[in-house]
């Protein structure tokens, strides 16, 4: 009796897994979302807040009733590639977390993100033992990106960069109000954020500036509104991305990308999407065609050549040009990025349908667990006789 014992114990405590997650759900990337096949590809997950963010997930909350998650700062909700929850994605960052009602706002990189069938990975939550941070943030973000600006919260504004190369800006007079997604900064004819030099940020050749505007009504007429720019020190601009209020009175009516000493400019009727979100992605290349997107599509090309690097000190500014103070930005800016490479046609579009509508992206399958105990994930247990 006493050796039959011993060996259930050994069983039990040696060949199964034993899951330290009490609950978990599958969340799906739906693959006609996804025009073609995407490596390392930054994915919104988020629920329980406002649009687009507004899904309803149950259980996510660590205070209330129906509460499942034990972490007040949500540090038990991780993203894991199978059931078992023990083997995590690449990365994730939680730009948001609401413990009382639980909102969560997001980024994860579970790998490659399939065109041809749905990716699915798993999001584990309720494990007591948790008291820390489970990720790297800067693994969610690939290589390319030098910088990456949620600007946050909505109620006091940061603009830390995410990725690895710490891009955080050192002065920030634009507001916090809410944004696309989680929170944004609000701008007017005084109000930016400024990013001292930093080397990653100066780079010339090819890359990819991309953010969320609402443009505000009371813009200057005649003057180009930037979004994001960056200037060396003797006044040469190394590259840009803004909008063009025309001179003749018609509203906001060009999307303007520089580099190379030359700028191109795209006609899209601004004057008509006024106190709206919108994304804007400027692709630029090193020779030949470089296009413009507008809500993931593209609005148009011009030939250009690559981004500047002039040399010498500079700046990065979001919603101002240093150079030209009649160049503001009025309105919001949110998930501000900046590439070093051109990112696809396909990509972008991948990027707007995530972002833009997150609850057609994705879905989140019912709630896992909760047994009252832990759930073996390997091995089993044969049937003895006592």
């Amino acid at each position: 009796m006493k050796r039959l014992i011993s060996i259930a114990l050994i069983l039990l405590l040696e060949s199964p897994t034993w899951a330290a997650y009490t609950y978990y759900r599958t969340v799906t990337v739906a693959h006609g979302q996804v025009p073609s096949n995407q490596s390392s590809f930054p994915i919104l997950v988020c629920a329980n807040g406002s649009s687009p963010c507004n899904a309803s997930v149950s259980g996510l909350n660590q205070s209330g009733g129906g509460a499942h998650v034990t972490n007040s700062n949500g540090y038990d909700i991780g993203f894991f590639t199978t059931s078992a929850c023990t083997t995590k994605v690449t990365g994730w960052e939680v730009e948001n977390y609401v413990p009382s009602t639980g909102e969560i706002e997001a980024w994860v990189n579970q790998g490659t993100v399939s065109s041809s069938a749905d990716t699915t990975f798993y999001l584990c939550y309720g494990n007591g033992s948790i008291s820390t941070f489970q990720s790297t943030v800067a693994n969610v973000w690939d290589s390319n990106y030098v910088a990456v600006y949620h600007l946050p919260n909505g109620t006091s504004l940061t603009a830390n960069d995410s990725t690895g190369n710490a891009n955080n800006a050192n002065t920030v007079t634009a507001t916090a109000v809410a944004g696309m997604i989680d929170g944004a900064g609000n701008f007017n004819s005084s109000a930016y954020v400024q990013i001292n030099n930093t080397s990653s940020l100066s780079f010339s050749g090819a890359g990819t500036l991309e953010a969320w505007m609402y443009p505000g009504s009371g813009a200057p007429v005649g003057y180009r509104l930037d979004l994001i720019t960056r200037h060396n020190s003797g006044g040469y601009e190394d590259y840009g991305l803004g909008l063009f209020d025309d001179y003749y009175g018609s509203g906001l009516s060009y999307v303007v990308m520089s580099g190379s000493g030359a700028g191109i400019q795209i006609a899209v009727p601004w004057n008509q999407n006024l106190n709206s979100w919108q994304q804007v992605v400027g692709a630029m290349t090193t020779s030949g065609t470089s296009p413009i997107y507008y809500n993931g599509t593209s609005a148009g090309t011009g030939t250009t050549y690559g981004f500047d690097n002039y040399g010498g000190a500079g700046n990065t500014f979001l919603g101002y040009n240093n150079d030209y103070s009649q160049n503001p930005f009025v309105g919001y800016l949110d998930e501000v990025r900046i590439s070093n490479s051109t990112r696809s046609a396909d990509y972008i579009k991948t990027e707007y349908n995530s972002e833009s509508s997150p609850s057609t992206f994705i879905t989140f399958g019912s709630e896992q667990g909760g047994g009252g105990g832990p759930t073996p994930t390997g091995g089993t247990l044969p049937m003895m006789g006592i």
